[in-house]
């Protein structure tokens, strides 16, 4: 659709990535990492990993300690961005309902038009 109506913008698009092979394997190693993390045997891994530091010495409790600070400085980012690759789908579902209602409007506002002067209409 060509046509804007002045009462309906577009909320607008984001910049576009210049390299579509390098977003491509991004996004593909972020969900496949994502679902390793999310996967049952890895909760039950880091649940082991968390009862066995009780266990060690306190000098192992720090070790375990920084790997485990290491697996989450990269494991909270690339929930964000997974959970922004997955809400990508919203965009063309926003894009699809800003046309259909840029078309309502163009419609209601030619039916206005059309109603407020039917004398001029009829002669």
């Amino acid at each position: 659709m060509n046509q804007s109506h002045p009462r309906v913008r577009h909320p607008g698009r984001a910049a576009q990535p210049s390299s579509k092979f390098l977003v491509r394997a991004n996004n593909w190693a972020a969900l496949r990492l994502a679902a390793f993390y999310g996967a049952a045997a890895t909760i039950w891994l880091f649940a082991v990993y968390s009862l066995f530091g009780a266990l060690v010495s306190q000098q192992q409790q720090v070790t375990m300690l920084y790997w485990s600070n290491a697996a989450q400085l990269v494991f909270c980012p690339l929930m964000v961005y997974v959970g922004n690759l997955l809400g990508r789908g919203q965009q063309a579902k926003a894009d699809a309902d800003h046309e259909a209602l840029t078309h309502i409007a163009l419609a209601a506002d030619a039916i206005l038009k059309l109603v407020s002067r039917p004398k001029e209409r009829a002669q």
